[in-house]
């Protein structure tokens, strides 16, 4: 779940603070991959919504995430220890919803199910035992980034071209390596595929 974990905390934190992939700081993209090492991916999320406003220095983002993680690994340990003790019962009748929420004859949502019809994009290409652990939002999250790359890989010349042209006016003003440019177009078309699709998260 590496990869895709990082990616949720990168889009999350981006979608947070309302900014483009390119602006975020390589230390600062560093530093949110590898908490996804030592914490749970629903805590950081939750930690990054904590935040009033994108910290200023990478001290200040590390200072305050840090914080805010380590008190919810308290409250969710506490929670978990709390629900094991006064609600062993319901268990088992609150996991039976879940399994309707996936529609019949697909075993994804019913949005991203049309979605995947819509465009022919095969629902191998999901790893569903790690769609299984996410959340609703963490869910299209990840669906999004899945349906961007694929998209990316599969599209027309034509529309490719018009994204690339996109990208070329976007950084124009950016000094890029080669290696840099591919990287930085990858990302910035896959934004403008989510953007179109109204898939952004």
């Amino acid at each position: 779940m590496d990869e895709s974990k990082k990616d949720a905390v990168i889009n999350h934190y981006l979608n947070k603070f309302n900014i483009l992939p390119t602006q975020l700081n390589p230390k600062e993209r560093e530093f949110l991959e590898s908490l996804t090492e030592k914490y749970e991916l629903q805590d950081i999320i939750e930690a990054i919504n904590l935040l009033d406003k994108r910290p200023k220095s990478l001290k200040n983002l590390e200072k305050e995430l840090v914080r805010h993680l380590k008190d919810l690994s308290l409250v969710n340990h506490k929670e978990i220890e709390n629900n094991l003790q006064t609600k062993p019962p319901e268990n088992k009748e609150t996991l039976k919803p879940k399994a309707k929420a996936f529609n019949s004859k697909s075993p994804l949502p019913e949005k991203w199910s049309l979605l995947f019809d819509k465009y022919s994009i095969p629902v191998s290409i999901v790893n569903m035992s790690k769609l299984e652990m996410l959340n609703d939002y963490l869910k299209n999250v990840y669906l999004s980034d899945l349906v961007a790359d694929y998209l990316l890989k599969n599209l027309p010349p034509e529309k490719l071209s018009k994204y690339i042209k996109k990208a070329e006016k976007h950084f124009s003003n950016i000094n890029l390596t080669e290696s840099e440019k591919e990287e930085a177009y990858k990302i910035y078309i896959k934004y403008l595929i989510k953007k179109d699709l109204k898939i952004l998260f």
